[in-house]
């Protein structure tokens, strides 16, 4: 698992974007009912507010 990177912002977003996908199940592509490598983009949007 690899962040594309949080954009100018603070490396921890990256890593608790990387913590969140952790926690997924995923069921992996399959061709001819074996699993095969595939990659897949998942867009993480952080909102953040003023303490």
């Amino acid at each position: 698992m690899q962040s594309s990177g949080s954009r100018g912002l603070s490396p921890k977003l990256g890593n608790a974007a990387i913590a969140a996908v952790m926690q997924w199940q995923f069921n992996p592509a399959r061709k001819h009912g074996k699993a095969v490598d595939g990659w897949v983009h998942v867009p993480i949007t952080f909102s953040l507010t003023e303490l």
